[in-house]
C-alpha cells in the first residue's frame, strides 16, 4: 500500500479542479480509515472506467 503524505492528500483536496465527488470520498476514507492511498484515488478517479471516458 502506498499511503499518501497529509500535503498531497490537502492538495488534492484543496485543488479547484477536483472534482466534488473525489473529495467527498477522500473525506469519508480519511474518517473510515484515518489514511488515503494511491489506489483509492485511483478508484475515486478512474475507477473502472476507460481512459477516453474519463
Amino acid at each position: 500500500m502506498r499511503t499518501l503524505p497529509d500535503a498531497a492528500v490537502n492538495d488534492i483536496l484543496n485543488h479547484p479542479s477536483t472534482p466534488e465527488h473525489v473529495k467527498a470520498g477522500i473525506h469519508k476514507l480519511m474518517t473510515l480509515k484515518d489514511e488515503v492511498d494511491f489506489y483509492d484515488v485511483y478508484h475515486l478517479t478512474w475507477g473502472n472506467k476507460p481512459a477516453d471516458s474519463v
